[in-house]
């Protein structure tokens, strides 16, 4: 709880500090008792000198500003205007400050200004487009040219369009679902032969580095579960093998595994039957009772070693976060 400047009691900026000051025989606009009742509070946001410079000089955004400070977005906007500073527009931000951050953190990253640049995102790229369609780039893929074609997208010939990035992800997206059972069925099968032709031109080195990131990669669900018991000091472990079987988490000194399961990549029941045939990138058609199968063989391995495993499903956590937020 803050304090009023006036008379030192706690209050929030409320009717109070304007009566307060009113008593005191202050003298001064409401701004001004506003500014008193930041400055009594936060008194190094409130030097004006550095304030000034942060914001003109270092450029400094509200979130920095935020952050530094342990403030609100309003505290900031009010002292931007009670100190006579012109607000900067989105454009303005975008410009000055985002697009800075946003080569400043590529450059340490990538080791380039633009992560398109990086030869590793130029890398995971290609793996995707050969995990997908069985080429390193789908603009490769004559019947996908000759569908394009087809449909007109106007992307494939005129450059000066500003959306083409994005029209590109929409138009690679609906040839994918629009295309037969049976063109789909014939990418996999060119997918397979890719991928194991890709794989054998890799040097050990090469595989062994990509099989350490595929079994410590972590998604987005399970990297916001780890961050909810971080912040409630939950002590775990995260990709723990048991039986050579890799689990989600383990809560530490116990034997409870939490698994976390996507609704799509384990065929949550809720939405699949067990006859439903799921696409799985680069693994074919699945059928949903294929995945529960694996899964339940992964318990089982899990409990005659005597742990337990207790399951998150994707669908049942967005509804959990819906209700936190």
């Amino acid at each position: 709880m803050k304090k009023c400047p006036f008379c030192e009691k706690e209050t929030k900026p409320s009717a109070h500090i304007y009566s307060c000051a009113k008593k005191t025989n202050f003298e001064g606009t409401k701004n001004d008792i506003k500014y008193e009742f930041i400055k009594y509070n936060n008194k190094g946001l409130c030097i004006k000198e550095i304030f000034i410079r942060k914001y003109t000089d270092e450029l400094y955004s509200i979130p920095d500003f935020t952050k530094e400070y342990d403030t609100d977005n309003k505290t900031i906007l009010f002292l931007i205007e009670y100190y006579g500073l012109k607000k900067r527009t989105i454009s303005e931000s975008a410009k000055l400050i985002s697009v800075h951050k946003y080569k400043k953190t590529c450059q340490e990253k990538y080791g380039c200004d633009n992560a398109s640049k990086s030869e590793t995102i130029k890398e995971k790229k290609k793996e995707t487009f050969i995990s997908n369609y069985g080429v390193d780039n789908i603009f490769k893929e004559e019947k996908f040219k000759k569908f394009i074609k087809e449909n007109n997208f106007a992307w494939m010939y005129d450059d000066s369009n500003k959306s083409r990035s994005k029209n590109q992800s929409k138009s690679i997206k609906y040839y994918w679902e629009n295309i037969s059972d049976e063109r789909r069925t014939e990418l996999s099968e060119i997918n397979k032969i890719s991928k194991k032709k890709y794989w054998e031109n890799l040097t050990t080195y090469e595989k062994t580095k990509k099989m350490k990131a595929f079994l410590t990669k972590t998604s987005s669900l399970e990297s916001r579960i780890s961050s909810i018991m971080i912040n409630n000091n939950i002590p775990f472990s995260t990709q723990v093998f048991i039986g050579g079987r890799s689990f989600d988490f383990k809560f530490t000194n116990t034997n409870i595994l939490l698994e976390v399961q996507g609704d799509f990549w384990h065929g949550n029941p809720e939405k699949y039957l067990e006859n439903d045939v799921i696409n799985m990138p680069g693994k074919g058609q699945i059928k949903a009772v294929d995945l529960w199968e694996n899964d339940l063989m992964k318990k089982d391995l899990a409990n005659e070693l005597g742990y337990h495993v207790v399951y998150l499903w994707e669908n049942d956590m967005k509804h959990l976060f819906q209700i936190m937020v």
